[in-house]
């Protein structure tokens, strides 16, 4: 199921450009509170979260999302801060992105949440790998020795990529620049997380910063 949470109709329009592939298969909420009271919701539900919802008050967005852990949160926001981004995964959510994102960036961000990774601008995860910032449920760093010869264990396409994963580009630019497809760029991704034990792109940044 898929939530789109906003009181805006002006937001919920820019949110329907990008959603052709649901087909119309989400529902609508204009408030937090009704969304966990409906009973509507289940386990992996993914919900578009509208900070304007917080009125002023973003705990009150940070404290719906951790007490709400079985849901995917992906809050969007006016002001798309690396701060406020950086407490919003700490609060549990899976992506943080500007709400005035273009459709066809929000399909791709989409896709990366349901494939089980986390969407993050780039500025957000430069920021997050330079404050070293511990996140829920993501154990990015561990003992200097676990981490030494990530890199040798990779080929050298895939040090390009995780190369280009730490300066935080997306698999759509990675593979403009690499000049391959996106399909590629993901396959070399799934052995890049095998090979290195992590489980998505930030986590990945995180571990190899100091490598690449």
């Amino acid at each position: 199921m898929l939530v789109l949470c906003t009181r805006d109709p002006d937001q919920v329009r820019r949110w329907q450009a990008g959603l052709g592939a649901y087909h119309g298969q989400y529902q609508l909420c204009d408030a937090m509170e009704r969304l966990a009271a409906s009973g509507a919701t289940g386990p992996g539900d993914l919900v578009l979260l509208d900070m304007e919802m917080a009125r002023g008050r973003p705990e009150r967005v940070l404290n719906f999302i951790a007490a709400n852990p079985a849901l995917r949160f992906v809050v969007f926001s006016a002001l798309h801060q690396p701060e406020e981004g950086a407490a919003v995964i700490a609060a549990g959510a899976r992506g943080y992105a500007n709400r005035y994102m273009h459709p066809e960036v929000l399909v791709q961000a989409l896709k990366l949440i349901e494939a089980g990774e986390v969407w993050l601008g780039a500025d957000l995860v430069l920021h997050m790998i330079k404050a070293n910032s511990p996140l829920n449920g993501h154990p990015v760093l561990e003992s200097e020795q676990s981490r030494e010869g990530d890199l040798a264990k990779l080929t050298a396409r895939e040090r390009d990529i995780a190369y280009r994963i730490v300066q935080g580009k997306s698999n759509k630019i990675i593979a403009r620049e690499l000049g391959v497809t996106e399909r590629t760029v993901k396959a070399h991704l799934s052995s890049i997380y095998k090979k290195t034990g992590t489980r998505d792109r930030l986590q990945l940044a995180m571990r190899l910063k100091d490598q690449v």
